[in-house]
């Protein structure tokens, strides 16, 4: 029979072709022990079989705390440098309320919805600049606070196929899934630090920048595909979802501090985009109809090349080239679901 451990380790082959070795868990050690005490652990899990929980409704709201990073750069003119700014976001901490409901059919039909909203609890940015390739010749670097909030919303259709193992009577269900979904990060950009300024890695001694007040929104959004495999239980319940996105980004930033840009849009960003997700949920029946719920997710998203569209305030408009931005965030859930 075809185990969650199987699903799990077919989703985390695509996820590296996808990912390189760029990751929020950086050192390589550390994803492979990741990596096989999770399929060990799903291995191990097998919730008893009952037919009462293969149809009808579910709404569930849970809580709990992601971290995360978001970053991106852009070329200049003509794309030299091929990096001449870059901003990152690191060491997001985001408390963030989920909502989510589903309906299945008779038919096999299945229809999911959730919204959730996030609050940026800390974290940090870096801006630098740079006038030769390969982020060499770094001229300015400044350090920041970091607040801000986040939403998502997703919707998606799918068919459920049942399997019955004739021996134990353990049910288990495959549901391929096509949704839509939005992603949305308002950065702030406060209590800034010089740490460079000018040629030749001049080390000032981090004076404060006065009346730093920037922001940056980041929107992600677009049809995906997926796979849920779940086991079904009488008492408890095992889901996993696995989701191939392809995405369109756009952002949107304020640079409150430069005279010579427009407020509140002083630049746009542009791009295609793709990313993968992987959300594990395991549920545990406290009464009839009352589950307790735990959520383990991971998302990454990543964009091409595309426009960066900045708006000088003398009215005059230049598009560069956008290089990339990257999202990643990992983070666990608690909560509760009711099951009809």
């Amino acid at each position: 029979m075809f185990s969650l451990a199987h699903f799990y380790l077919i989703f985390h082959y695509f996820f590296a072709q996808l990912i390189g070795d760029k990751l929020l868990l950086t050192h390589k050690a550390d994803h492979l022990t990741l990596t096989v005490l999770i399929g060990i652990f799903l291995c191990f899990i097998s919730p008893k079989a009952s037919a009462d929980s293969l149809g009808g409704a579910s709404m569930s709201v849970t809580q709990g705390v992601y971290n995360a990073t978001l970053g991106w750069s852009i070329a200049g003119i003509g794309k030299t440098p091929n990096i001449l700014s870059e901003l990152q976001w690191k060491r997001l901490r985001i408390y963030n309320t989920q909502i989510s409901s589903e309906i299945w059919f008779e038919n096999s039909l299945v229809i999911n919805a959730s919204i959730g909203r996030g609050k940026v609890l800390s974290g940090t940015s870096q801006d630098s600049d740079y006038l030769l390739d390969n982020r060499q010749a770094e001229f300015s670097r400044s350090f920041s606070d970091t607040g801000g909030s986040t939403k998502n919303s997703s919707v998606a259709l799918g068919l459920r196929y049942l399997f019955i193992q004739p021996s134990s009577g353990q049910v288990i269900s495959i549901t391929p899934k096509i949704g839509y979904q939005l992603d949305r990060q308002h950065l702030t950009i406060k209590n800034g630090r010089q740490a460079i300024s000018g040629i030749g890695n001049n080390l000032n001694p981090q004076p404060k920048i006065q009346g730093l007040n920037s922001s940056y929104t980041a929107n992600w959004r677009g049809p995906w595909l997926g796979m849920e495999y779940r086991v079904h239980g009488d008492k408890q319940q095992l889901i996993a979802l696995v989701r191939y996105h392809h995405l369109d980004y756009t952002g949107r930033g304020n640079w409150n501090l430069r005279s010579d840009f427009q407020h509140p849009v002083s630049f746009k960003h542009q791009a295609k985009s793709q990313g993968l997700s992987l959300d594990i949920d395991y549920e545990r029946r406290l009464t009839k109809n009352l589950w307790a719920k735990l959520k383990v997710s991971y998302q990454l998203f990543k964009s091409h090349e595309g426009d960066d569209t900045t708006y000088f305030s003398d009215g005059n408009v230049l598009t560069t080239s956008f290089r990339q931005a990257r999202h990643e965030q990992i983070g666990i859930q608690l909560g509760t679901a009711l099951r009809f």
